[in-house]
């Protein structure tokens, strides 16, 4: 299992424009990991590792399809590419970093002040132990919508 906590989020709230919409945005999401599932918990940095959907501060779960750390296929399948020039017209490899978007609305709207810190409890899917931690990401952004 994989704990993951943020540094307190800062969010704009406006009585008079609610959130009518909360994303977390990872960006950069590594492919290369075993698959895995993640809850979402919001100023709960302390959650218990069995606590699933019923424990405080839970704001949302999502799956995530990984390549693996030792990718299947033929020899170079997983390797990204250089462009060959600057007018290389292949496709992107489907191995590059990916983006997830976790809709936190509900939980948000829930939070009392103006910052809110994120925790993920990751566990690997299947009986494989991961290298590293499955949850590996460039950036964590929470976008709101009034």
């Amino acid at each position: 299992m994989q704990r993951w906590t943020s540094d307190p989020l800062p969010f704009a709230r406006d009585p008079r424009a609610p959130i009518v919409s909360a994303a977390l945005e990872l960006i950069g999401v590594d492919q290369r990991v075993p698959s895995f599932s993640a809850h979402v918990y919001f100023d709960n940095p302390k959650v218990k590792d069995d606590a699933g959907t019923d424990a405080s501060g839970y704001a949302a779960s999502f799956a995530f399809f990984g390549h693996g750390e030792e990718c299947w296929g033929d020899e170079g399948h997983c390797a990204l590419p250089a462009p060959v020039s600057a007018f290389d017209q292949r496709a992107e490899s489907t191995f590059q970093p990916a983006n997830i978007t976790v809709d936190v609305t509900d939980a948000l709207n829930q939070v009392s002040g103006e910052e809110v810190r994120v925790t993920f409890l990751v566990t690997p899917v299947g009986q494989q132990r991961a290298k590293n931690d499955p949850l590996q990401f460039d950036e964590l952004m929470l976008v709101t919508y009034s």
